[in-house]
């Protein structure tokens, strides 16, 4: 299991889509990712997305 809070936050857009690469690599070999994240794209590449407003599952 990998846990990463903000995993391209601080990147050049080349370099986050090299990392979202490599997370799809890893879930394609059965690993889970789970990745925190206000990127609405970064999100749009995840398999399952959980919103929270204001501290409470939305």
């Amino acid at each position: 299991m990998l846990l990463a809070d903000e995993p391209t936050g601080a990147l050049d857009s080349g370099s986050a889509q090299q990392v979202m690469q490599c997370f799809a690599k890893l879930r394609d070999s059965d690993k889970t990712i789970i990745l925190v994240t206000h990127d609405e794209a970064v999100a749009g590449m995840c398999d399952a997305v959980v919103r929270l407003v204001y501290g409470k599952i939305a």
